[in-house]
């Protein structure tokens, strides 16, 4: 079995990847661990870059995705592929005049894997502004933007995880936060094999629990205070009481996410 971790690894040097082989009970983390580099995307500049999630179909084939920031602070999705013997960067698109990062991954097949971020403000400096969802799909051979949920005028948000049972029934989760920055709430959007829609989840009207001086910021940089968890019954979603561990995860008629509380 493969273990995977991450590493955030920030000036000229490429990010990192731990990679583990499970071994004995009694077995040491010194004897299991190994750093793996993964490519870094300007190996000619000083790179501010991170990896922020791993999917992994089998031994020699998985998925890391995370973004960096290129040298005139514009913001750009990182894609790397294990082919069992390295790390290899393959490109994945930014939406046109925006930037973008990408914060999950779920691969269910060598030709069919799905990313999920947000994407922001295109101008240097600012990509904490004007968040909005970003989804996109590898067929096999290329890295694409998919349309997902059209947010309200206004509202921004952003897409943390994505997880499911197969190719027809995938979840990806993260929060939006109205036009006014008055209150934030989770966002929830299923894929049912042909587009991705929004999936009601249990209202909480509060304000929201953290600050902005103008505009949301992305998870990477305002990681929420604490959390509550969600569980899917296979027809809406419901609060689940705080419980001492968490899961994420999927499963036939059933998921759970974690959210901000």
């Amino acid at each position: 079995m493969l273990v995977f971790a991450r590493f955030l690894a920030m000036g000229a040097a490429a990010s990192l990847l731990v990679i583990a082989t499970a071994g004995s009970a009694g077995a040491t983390s010194a004897s299991i661990w190994q750093v793996v580099p993964s490519e870094n995307p300007q190996p000619h500049l000083v790179t501010d870059s991170d990896l922020a999630g791993v999917s992994m179909g089998s031994a020699t084939d998985g998925w890391t995705v995370g973004s960096f920031l290129a040298a005139n602070a514009v913001g750009h999705p990182l894609v790397e592929h294990w082919d069992g013997t390295a790390w290899t960067r393959v490109p994945a698109p930014t939406p046109s005049g925006r930037q973008a990062g990408l914060a999950g991954v779920d691969e269910l097949s060598t030709g069919n894997a799905w990313a999920v971020g947000d994407s922001a403000n295109g101008s240097p400096g600012e990509g904490n502004i004007d968040n909005q969802p970003l989804i996109e799909h590898w067929n096999g051979s290329a890295w694409s933007i998919v349309n997902g949920v059209t947010l309200p005028s206004g509202s921004t948000g952003v897409l943390n995880a994505i997880g499911g049972t197969g190719p027809n029934d995938l979840w990806a989760v993260g929060y939006t936060l109205n036009a006014d920055a008055t209150l934030e709430q989770v966002l929830f959007e299923h894929f049912d094999g042909t587009s991705w829609q929004q999936a009601a989840s249990p209202p909480r009207p509060r304000p929201a629990t953290r600050t902005r001086p103008t505009a949301s910021c992305s998870p990477r940089q305002c990681p929420p205070p604490h959390r509550t968890t969600s569980g899917w019954s296979a027809r809406c979603w419901n609060r689940i009481p705080p419980r001492t561990s968490s899961r994420t995860g999927t499963e036939p008629g059933g998921a759970w996410s974690p959210r901000p509380a």
